[in-house]
């Protein structure tokens, strides 16, 4: 029953200053966020990135690390001149007080990971991610009339075979005898989204009652061309077709960067399908929010 739901919340994005204490509490910071402070890089970004000393480690960090590179990108290409070195105050530049200070704690000892038991907890985060959207997407759709959606996923971390499997949940059945009501989206176009480190997953799908109004590859191919790189991998079917677009630093190609591009070239070639509403601004608090707003938009998050 969905009656209950609000159509549009009117919530602010942040009611508290973000505060930069350490990398560690960064990155948990951007796990669900693409930016310090709303949803378009600002001068809190800059901020921040001026009070670390260094990149963010990948492999420990993954969230700040995404960050982090899209900011030096975005920096690049507004300041494309070689540094030479500065000294301010008669210092080094670089590494905040806040930073020093995380520097002077002790190293904990690191704790060793068993590459299976970390496989298994990756693989269950992913299902367990793939099947909640999956009742959001399907509880926007109800709310919104819409055939077909477009979001981002976390889990997958640009990883397409976890990024497929996080699809198979999301469309999966609702179990009626389960704890939780889960999947169930199967019946609703969608393409998803998954920026990692090294690459951005693409995932499409559109179920078989919709395939005469959008071909899933013909859709992706214009998302790749949109972002002017990107491959589809494996064999694409009459109802799912996956891509990988790769990091290239040198072409200015981040997957941060690349999955916002896509996701608004996905939804651009529903509209000229005639298959996803026109964006009618905010004027009416009856309008409703889609794509990868539309859960906390539509108080679904």
């Amino acid at each position: 029953d969905l009656s209950h739901r609000p159509r549009c919340s009117s919530l602010p994005f942040r009611t508290m200053p973000y505060t930069y204490t350490t990398v560690e509490a960064l990155n948990e910071h951007l796990q669900t966020l693409s930016y310090v402070s709303g949803a378009q890089a600002s001068k809190d970004d800059l901020a921040v990135y001026g009070a670390i000393s260094a990149a963010p480690d990948a492999a420990a960090l993954p969230n700040a690390a995404r960050w982090y590179n899209h900011i030096s990108s975005l920096l690049g290409d507004n300041f494309p001149g070689a540094p030479e070195g500065v000294v301010i105050g008669g210092k080094a530049p670089g590494g905040g007080k806040a930073e020093k200070k995380q520097q002077q704690k002790p190293k904990k000892e690191e704790k060793k990971v068993d590459p299976e038991e970390a496989k298994k907890k990756k693989l269950k985060a992913v299902l367990k991610e793939g099947g909640k959207k999956g009742q959001d997407i399907i509880g926007a759709a109800e709310m919104g009339g819409l055939e077909f959606f477009c979001t981002a996923f976390d889990e997958p971390e640009g990883n397409v075979e976890y990024l497929q499997l996080a699809m198979g949940a999301a469309n999966k059945p609702v179990d009626p005898e389960g704890e939780e009501r889960r999947g169930g989206s199967g019946e609703v176009g969608k393409m998803l989204f998954s920026a990692g480190v090294e690459a951005l997953a693409i995932g499409g799908y559109v179920p078989a009652d919709k395939v005469g109004k959008v071909a899933v590859k013909e859709w992706m191919e214009a998302v790749l061309a949109a972002v002017g790189t990107g491959a589809i991998v494996g064999e694409p079917t009459a109802t799912e077709c996956y891509a990988v677009c790769k990091l290239d630093a040198d072409k200015g190609h981040f997957p941060l960067k690349m999955k916002d591009s896509a996701l608004q070239a996905a939804i651009n070639f529903l509209r000229g399908k005639g298959c996803f509403p026109e964006d009618a601004g905010d004027s009416d608090d009856d309008d409703v929010a889609y794509g990868d707003d539309a859960f906390e938009e539509l108080g679904l998050a």
